[in-house]
Parts: C-alpha cells; sequence; structure tokens
C-alpha cells in the first residue's frame, strides 16, 4: 500500500518530555467523500476508521488507525482515543 503514510504518536510525560505512545496511519479517501467507505484500507486485518473530514487545513478527507503499541490503552489496541493520556 503505497499510499499509506505512517506517522508517530507522542505524548507529554509526568516530566513534560514527550514520549512515543503509538502508532497512527493514514490514507487519504480516492473520491474525497464522507458518504463512501469502498477504499477502507485495513492494516494487522483491522479497518480503519473513517472516512472522516481532515483534522486541518488542506487535510483531505480520510481514514486513520491508531495502534498503541508504546502506551497501554484500556480501550483496546486499536481504539481511536486513548483515555490514558492526556495532550
Amino acid at each position: 500500500m503505497t499510499d499509506l503514510i505512517e506517522g508517530l504518536l507522542y505524548a507529554p510525560n509526568q516530566d513534560g518530555q514527550l514520549k512515543l505512545v503509538g502508532v497512527d496511519y493514514l490514507k487519504a479517501d480516492a473520491g474525497g467523500s464522507l458518504a463512501t467507505a469502498g477504499d477502507r484500507p485495513s492494516v494487522f486485518g483491522t479497518p480503519f476508521d473513517g472516512p472522516m473530514p481532515g483534522h486541518g487545513p488542506g487535510m483531505p478527507v480520510h481514514y486513520d488507525l491508531h495502534v498503541w503499541l508504546a502506551e497501554r490503552n484500556p480501550n483496546g489496541l486499536f481504539a481511536q482515543w486513548n483515555p490514558a493520556i492526556s495532550c
């Protein structure tokens, strides 16, 4: 999947330093539509969340998947949000 974007998720620790908490996979929706999901990707057999609007100016309609590899998530390894982390 060459059009898959991978990013690292960081959050501040108790000392205010950033620590790695997980990985974020992102893929732009082929048609740029919130109404269709025919191109929904998956990683590790887990479908991405979305399609969803961009989170900032210029960010396209996309799918994403958070993987909480470095910080346990009580909601699960692939949950969208981790209540144990505050930004």
